[in-house]
């Protein structure tokens, strides 16, 4: 991948994608995937981007931790098929990048963007450029969709809203849709990568739930699933590491509150996994087995940040569905937690029957 050269002969894209920057100014840190750099002139663009999925962003300056960009996809061609044209606009107004006008995008189209792409000479209607307005993030598991099926009744209703693997499973796996098992895992590091290079408190909040109500909630996809369910923990240990060794920020500083209830969601699943685990006995499988070893090693560098899983949980309650309706949950598999948290037992002085120390108005 190069940028644009702007000193060659008039030509357009013959391999690989073009995205072309306009308008924007000198003096910005730009960026595509890993790779970033000061640029100190008007930076045109990239050209020959390889095939697969990739970032390209911009910040005003290396100290800003603000950042703005676009997701693009180069698929594989063949030596006769041309490249696709990206095209965004510095909003100088807004500071952000977005879809070209018509002024811009006329321009472009009248200068055959000769001046911008070096490669094979073609003519411009056969280029595309894509220059569409604000688009919409469209998860699998959005924050505002159920995850319990809506043709569950009764006591499969409960279950699928303390438990939501049944749900996932469906979902992913249906023959019916064109889902996969690694999309969650995919989107789950979109949320990550965007929310976090990009500052998109969206998509932070989406990583939140996918972590928070459905991955550390499907305690049986451990064993129904310890593939998947290994890739997830794995995946989410990387993130803790990836943002503690090269990103500028706390990601459960930005929401504390969304990472006390993650906290509380891991103290949970960790139980969980550790009696579904136990509960199979000789029966335990390698790939099981893994997701434990996994966890425990999460686990273990959580406990650096002061996180100890072995706290309290609540051991039922109200517990409202996505709809709304109020269930009542009694997760009986928690019957020793008077035994934990700030229910442990302690040992105590007593005097005359009462526990020593303690303030008294009896005269």
């Amino acid at each position: 991948m190069a940028d644009l050269d702007t000193s060659s002969n008039p030509s357009f894209v013959s391999s690989g994608d073009a995205f072309i920057l306009d308008d924007l100014p000198a003096n910005f840190t730009v960026g595509c995937d890993a790779t970033s750099f000061n640029s100190t002139q008007p930076f045109p663009g990239f050209r020959d981007i390889p095939p697969g999925v990739h970032l390209i962003w911009v910040a005003p300056s290396e100290s800003t931790s603000s950042r703005n960009g676009y997701w693009i996809c180069t698929p594989e061609r063949d030596d006769t098929q041309l490249g696709q044209i990206y095209v965004k606009q510095w909003d100088k107004f807004n500071e952000v990048l977005c879809g070209t006008d018509s002024r811009a995008m006329e321009t472009l189209q009248d200068q055959r963007l000769e001046q911008n792409v070096a490669g094979e000479v073609i003519v411009a209607e056969e280029a595309q450029l894509y220059t569409s307005e604000t688009s919409r993030l469209r998860f699998t598991f959005p924050m505002d969709a159920r995850l319990i099926n809506p043709a569950a009744r009764g006591a499969e209703r409960t279950r699928q809203a303390l438990d939501p693997t049944g749900w996932i499973i469906d979902k992913l796996e249906s023959p019916d849709c064109d889902y996969r098992p690694e999309d969650l895992t995919g989107e789950f590091q979109f949320a990550f990568l965007v929310g976090m290079h990009l500052g998109n408190f969206s998509c932070l909040e989406q990583w939140f739930f996918l972590a928070t109500q459905l991955i550390f909630r499907s305690f049986s996809l451990a064993v129904d699933r310890p593939q998947q369910a290994r890739d997830l923990i794995q995946t989410f240990h990387a993130q803790l590491l990836y943002n503690d060794r090269y990103l500028q920020g706390d990601v459960f500083d930005l929401m504390p509150e969304h990472a006390r209830k993650l906290r509380l969601a891991l103290t949970t699943y960790k139980t969980h996994l550790d009696e579904k685990l136990l509960a199979l006995g000789t029966l335990c499988s390698p790939d099981q087995n893994a997701v434990s070893i996994a966890f425990s090693s999460l686990e273990s560098w959580l406990r650096q940040l002061g996180w100890d899983l072995r706290g309290e949980y609540v051991r039922s309650g109200n517990v409202m569905l996505e709809d709304g309706e109020m269930v009542q949950a009694e997760l009986s598999d928690f019957e020793d937690e008077d035994e934990r948290g700030e229910f442990a037992p302690t040992i105590v002085e007593v005097e005359n029957g009462r526990e020593a120390g303690l303030l008294s108005w009896d005269t």
